[in-house]
């Protein structure tokens, strides 16, 4: 009795161990597909009814511009439009940085998004270690990046 018991445990523990999350893949609005493992990863949420949004936009752009080869940065639409809307929406937005198709918050177990602009940090671990709810400036973005690297 007790060698099947410690038979059983041993091959639970071995299906077990194939058990581990499936990789993430993020598609964004210009076509990219990205896999966010190992790297750090900011989340900016926006809308283009959104004052603030716009008004942090070159702020924003500024960051990707400098660091889009070390930092995944992506906009999130608030409306989660369809992707030819969010196209026409980042254009009037000015925004150089892609927007991703899909809301990630399942993959990160993101807080709820009730105000906008709000931008999630998340680590290469993919824990999120930082939210910032409001406008953000390319200096506060590269102090966290900067921590991060």
């Amino acid at each position: 009795m007790k060698r099947n018991s410690i038979i059983i445990v041993l091959l639970s523990s071995l299906f077990l161990m194939g058990c581990e999350k499936p990789p993430v893949t993020l598609h964004d609005s210009v076509g990219g597909i990205a896999s966010p493992k190992d790297k750090w990863v900011l989340l900016s949420y926006w809308a283009d009814w959104c004052e603030n949004c716009a008004d942090e936009v070159p702020e924003l752009n500024r960051f990707y511009a400098h660091h889009a080869s070390n930092v995944l940065f992506y906009g999130v639409n608030y409306d989660q439009l369809p992707k030819n809307q969010l196209v026409v929406a980042m254009k009037k937005m000015h925004m150089t940085y892609p927007s991703l198709l899909d809301n990630p918050s399942s993959i990160w177990s993101l807080d709820m998004v009730d105000l906008i602009p709000v931008l999630f940090v998340i680590n290469p671990q993919g824990q999120v270690v930082k939210k910032i709810v409001g406008p953000v400036t390319a200096k506060q973005l590269e102090k966290l990046t900067s921590k991060a690297e």
